[in-house]
């Protein structure tokens, strides 16, 4: 996982960097928290990939996530894997790949940013047209 998945996830889940305050003897490098409240992560554990499907559902979206995962990820999961399969894949069940999870995760993210933005164009572009097509 590169830094800028890194610095999406981080986005997405609300976290913010910030510079360290007092020496490394008592606080992250790179957050600045205290060790024992560090937010920074490498989006490799379980409590990381549970923290992001936690958040996509607290945003509405975990339908969403769950169908374009089960469809669009095929490559990624056990290929013809019934519903059961598939969800003791993306829960790690079987085996403990947390970060490939916390990466599709941040692909997943990306790919529908993008989706939302052209949406968001569509609807400007509609609302420009009612006005011209109104006064025809």
């Amino acid at each position: 996982m590169n830094d800028d998945d890194k610095k999406l996830l981080e986005k997405f889940m609300g976290r913010k960097r910030i510079k360290p305050k007092h020496g490394p003897c008592c606080t992250c490098t790179a957050c600045g928290h205290i060790y024992y409240e560090c937010i920074c992560t490498d989006w490799d554990t379980r409590e990381d990939m549970m923290d992001l499907y936690e958040t996509i559902a607290k945003n509405g979206e975990w339908s969403k996530f769950i169908e374009d995962i089960y469809y669009d990820w095929e490559d990624k999961r056990v290929v013809g894997s019934g519903p059961g399969e598939f969800m003791d894949w993306l829960f790690c069940l079987s085996d403990k790949n947390y970060k490939e999870r916390c990466q599709i995760v941040a692909e997943w993210i990306d790919q529908n940013k993008v989706k939302r933005i052209n949406i968001k164009k569509l609807v400007e572009y509609v609302d420009k047209q009612i006005p011209k097509i109104l006064t025809v």
